[in-house]
């Protein structure tokens, strides 16, 4: 077994927990629809971020040829997946109380929610930062400035026309990312 493939294993669980719980929670959602009240900004969420853990499984196959592997490189390669497990978890917890109203729950976890995501992507230079040296391809590395650029306001504002215009661009950006950088191994 090589060091990739020792350490995609992890990688790959904490992957699959965020697709799990993803699904897990919209399924459940689905499941109880007599008591939700739906906010599409979240399912448009939801389907960005089932696209983000996927690509964040497609994108590690790149690292495969690293010829030494650091437990720093393996842990700033780890911080992104454990990113977008939380990030799968925050969109779909449930609250005790019924109706579910998605819109109520969307803006009670919004910091937390936009928090993670903006941790995320300062983590996601770390590897070619500790590798390379530098910040990785420029199309990718410009791509997240631009993400943490429109998520940074996400933090301070409850203004629905923003919260609702942000998750539709950041379905297209990152729908194009992922067509720019990763449509073939």
């Amino acid at each position: 077994m090589t060091a990739f493939e020792h350490i995609s294993v992890l990688i790959s669980i904490v992957i699959g927990f965020a697709i799990t719980t993803l699904l897990a929670g919209a399924v459940r959602l689905v499941h109880r629809r007599d008591s939700v009240i739906w906010y599409w900004p979240s399912a448009v969420w939801m389907v960005t971020l089932l696209i983000i853990d996927v690509q964040v499984w497609w994108s590690r196959f790149a690292w495969r040829n690293l010829p030494t592997w650091t437990f720093a490189t393996f842990i700033a390669m780890l911080l992104v997946p454990i990113g977008a497990y939380v990030l799968s978890a925050l969109m779909v917890a449930e609250p005790a109380e019924l109706p579910i109203d998605l819109r109520k729950e969307y803006y009670g976890r919004r910091q937390v929610f936009f928090g993670v995501i903006i941790a995320t992507l300062v983590a996601s230079y770390l590897p070619d930062l500790l590798t390379a040296r530098n910040f990785g391809n420029p199309y990718d590395a410009s791509t997240k400035a631009v993400m943490l650029a429109i998520d940074a306001p996400a933090l301070f504002t409850k203004n629905e026309g923003y919260h609702k215009l942000l998750a539709a661009a950041a379905l297209v950006i990152f729908c194009g990312y992922v067509t720019m950088l990763f449509s073939q191994i």
